[in-house]
């Protein structure tokens, strides 16, 4: 086959005005844009297809035809294929933004379906947290009445350690124990002073330091004592109910005697001596061996003409005073001794479990009879109790039967604030009002029904909410820069009288702190960082 048929089998004849040359270019063939090829060719054009994709666009408009038929149908066809792509170009956009819709239509339900399970679960831990929350309020309050329990029953205690051998052998006697009933009030005295469960235990180190004094004062005054000792006293001997005491080991007994335990409170003990006649043994007492309290038998005397000493009731306090009065006149040294004996019992009898007699004898043995007795040296008296508490809409206090209120502004709750918040600030307000006032020396007493705040501020809990503890910190800040002592304990809530003035019912609190209630006289500026959340109650 030769090259000529090859070429007439491959593509159709030729129009009659189409060339290859550039002579062709000027035929009236009109332009148009071929689809298939994505090329302007003439339309019609017979001319090979393979030779089409090797026409150059640029060719044709670099070329120099003088038609301008010729170059506007040119130009149409290139705006023809300009929109078709452009017209292509959306059409594809559209699908495949429908096609990716579609897709992330299935990933937005997974996603939204997966937070609102993580929404669900939030809310869940949440109301478990709540829970929590409760159970541990009600045990705090479960603990707090076991406490309650646990001290009544400590104090109660005192009562049956009190119940010596003596104050038993004395009902069976059927004699009377005078000195026992005041004993038992004034471990009744005790009991309702240290009822309160939460008080604070700041100056617990200034009593420990008392005490230690007061012991070492009567250590001293014992010495002083028994070196009045007289030399015709060798005559006398005294047996005690533990051990025998005589004048020579009466200083090594009284050194011991604290060493001793456990110290029962016993009667004053009677005596008897050679030199005593049969009408003075029956003024000081009849005499009998007893056993001791464990229930061994003391041991004999080794003198036959000593007499030991039998356990005797409480002798009165007209009696003691009879017997210190004569005791240093010439004849008496075996009441002098006798009231030395009586002196170091009492030194080792515990401070609560002390009679009236050995007050007596501790406090009047180193005066002459005719002067009056001392005045009674009590402890530094407590001052008043500050009441303070919180509630939604506002804060009160209540000092000396006098009220005082601070406003709540409406948005205090925010950022994590809540009632705790509130009661802690009740608890500084209270603190800055008796500064500023002038009433508090060293040392304030006060109360709140919030035990969280009372703990925090103790030192014994932590509070973890933020404003809180910030609170709880300055109240300590506030403290030290005053040189100020804070007593603070816990008071229920319907016992607290500073309820109604934290909910701004100023008159008609009565109840609580009596009908005569009037408003405190002082007031205490805002500090900077509650103001915008305190705001001063103006009636």
């Amino acid at each position: 086959m030769s090259d000529t048929d090859w070429f007439s089998d491959f593509a159709p004849p030729l129009d009659r005005g189409h060339e290859t040359s550039r002579a062709s270019r000027s035929s009236r063939s009109p332009w148009v844009w071929d689809e298939t090829f994505g090329i302007v060719h003439h339309e019609g054009c017979r001319t090979c297809r393979h030779y089409m994709l090797h026409v150059s666009d640029a060719a044709i408009v670099d070329g120099d035809s003088s038609d301008s038929a010729d170059s506007d149908s040119y130009t149409l066809a290139l705006n023809q294929r300009d929109a078709e792509l452009r017209r292509r170009y959306l059409e594809g956009f559209r699908r495949g933004r429908s096609t990716q819709q579609l897709h992330d239509t299935d990933r937005l339900k997974v996603y939204r379906s997966q937070r609102d399970e993580a929404r669900a679960a939030e809310t869940l831990y949440k109301a478990e947290v709540k829970e929590k929350e409760e159970e541990i309020r009600k045990l705090e309050n479960k603990l707090a009445e076991l406490q309650l329990e646990y001290n009544q029953l400590r104090f109660d205690s005192l009562d049956d350690h009190a119940l010596s051998p003596l104050s038993l052998s004395s009902e069976e006697s059927g004699e009377s124990s005078d000195w026992q009933s005041e004993e038992e009030e004034e471990e009744s005295d005790l009991t309702v002073e240290e009822e309160e469960v939460y008080e604070d235990e700041y100056e617990y180190e200034d009593e420990d330091e008392v005490e230690e004094e007061e012991e070492e004062e009567e250590e001293e005054e014992v010495e002083a004592i028994l070196s009045e000792g007289d030399d015709s006293a060798d005559e006398v001997e005294v047996v005690e109910v533990r051990a025998g005491i005589t004048e020579a080991n009466f200083d090594d007994r009284l050194a011991s005697i604290d060493d001793e335990a456990p110290v029962l409170q016993l009667g004053f003990i009677g005596f008897s001596t050679q030199t005593i006649s049969d009408g003075e043994s029956d003024t000081h007492g009849s005499v009998h061996r007893q056993s001791h309290t464990s229930g061994i038998p003391l041991p004999p005397s080794s003198t036959s003409g000593a007499s030991t000493i039998t356990r005797t009731p409480a002798q009165t306090v007209t009696h003691i005073r009879q017997q210190m009065a004569i005791a240093h006149q010439p004849g008496n040294e075996s009441i002098l001794l006798h009231i030395k004996t009586l002196i170091s019992q009492a030194h080792a009898t515990p401070l609560p479990l002390r009679t009236e007699s050995q007050k007596v004898l501790l406090t009047e043995w180193r005066r002459k009879p005719s002067s009056p007795p001392p005045p009674f040296l009590a402890r530094e008296q407590e001052p008043d109790t500050v009441y303070v508490d919180a509630s939604g809409s506002g804060i009160g206090f209540i000092f000396n039967n006098q009220w005082q209120s601070w406003l709540l502004s409406k948005h205090w709750r925010q950022d994590g604030r809540d009632i705790q918040w509130a009661e802690a600030v009740a608890v500084e307000l209270g603190i800055r009002l008796m500064i500023d006032s002038g009433l508090a020396a060293t040392k304030i007493v006060l109360k709140s029904d919030n035990l969280q705040v009372v703990n925090a501020i103790k030192g014994k809990a932590v509070i973890r909410e933020k404003n809180t503890k910030r609170i709880v910190d300055g109240i300590w800040e506030l403290l030290g820069d005053y040189d100020m002592r804070l007593k603070i304990s816990w008071v229920q809530g319907c016992l607290n009288p500073a309820d109604e003035p934290s909910r701004l019912r100023c008159s008609g609190f009565g109840s609580g702190v009596g009908e005569t209630g009037r408003r405190f006289p002082y007031d205490c500026g805002i500090p900077e960082h509650l103001k915008g959340f305190v705001i001063p109650y103006v009636t």
